[in-house]
């Protein structure tokens, strides 16, 4: 038949090549090709292999392996691993931070350790070095337990056990 208006349809196998369905409700369906305007899932949509997704509003997103995410934007974000290029975050909040190569406008850390720091300007209030070494250091109070400092140049300085080697 060219045209036909089932109200209700019960197949063991068909193959339809243009269908255009009202309201359904489908158990199981083989789909090569479709096309969807509007869809409302109510349980859970698996997709299996590539899946495209222009514009999507997901409000909670399993995702298993290694996701390719080319402009994302999220709310809440929980991940075990996090694999970028480039990543820009706003705002940051981490208990555990281990980074290779780090660049970091303004930071703010209550408890920071490094293995090498490497810092341009920093501004820091309570700093304890097991071993540091300064090119240029302009401190406010400085209290050191021993020091080896070749060239000392000082305005104000109260110095309990010098030992001088060449003066």
């Amino acid at each position: 038949s060219t045209n036909s208006f089932i109200s209700s349809l019960v197949a063991t196998l068909a193959n339809i090549t243009d269908l255009v369905v009202g309201n359904s409700t489908t158990t199981n369906a083989v789909i090569t090709n479709a096309e969807i305007a509007n869809s409302t899932t109510t349980g859970s949509s698996v997709v299996t292999g590539t899946s495209t997704l222009a514009t999507t509003t997901i409000a909670t997103l399993t995702v298993s392996g290694q996701t390719t995410l080319n402009t994302a934007s999220a709310t809440g974000i929980t991940s075990t691993n996090i694999y970028g290029t480039n990543g820009v975050i706003t705002n940051a909040t981490a208990t555990n931070l281990f980074a290779t190569e780090a660049t970091f406008t303004n930071a703010t850390s209550s408890t920071f350790f490094a293995t090498l720091l490497n810092a341009v300007t920093a501004i820091i209030t309570d700093l304890t070095a097991t071993n540091a070494t300064a090119t240029n250091l302009v401190t406010t109070n400085s209290t050191s337990t021993n020091s080896f400092i070749s060239s000392l140049v000082a305005t104000l300085a109260n110095i309990t056990d010098l030992v001088v080697g060449n003066s």
